[in-house]
C-alpha cells in the first residue's frame, strides 16, 4: 500500500508533516476513484486529470469538494 500510494519516498521530517502528506495522498486517490465511478469509461490518467481540475476549481473558488458534495446529498 505504501508504494502504491507513493508514501515510500515521503521527504517530510516531522510526524505531523508525514501524517498530512499521507492524508493528502489518500484524498487524491479518493478523488480519482470518485471520477472513475461517475465516468467508468475514462482511463486512469484521464480520471487523474479530471480530479485535478475539480480540485483546482475547488481551491480557486472555495467550493465544496466533490467528495463532500456527494456525502451531503
Amino acid at each position: 500500500m505504501k508504494q502504491n500510494l507513493g508514501l515510500g519516498r515521503c521527504r517530510c521530517r516531522t510526524i505531523q508533516a508525514q501524517d498530512n502528506w499521507a492524508w493528502c495522498v489518500v484524498e487524491a486517490l479518493h478523488a480519482v476513484l470518485l471520477v472513475r465511478q461517475e465516468q467508468p469509461q475514462l482511463t486512469w490518467r484521464a480520471a487523474q486529470r479530471r480530479a485535478a481540475q475539480h480540485t483546482e476549481v475547488y481551491v480557486l473558488t472555495e467550493m465544496q469538494p466533490v467528495s463532500q458534495q456527494l456525502h451531503a446529498a
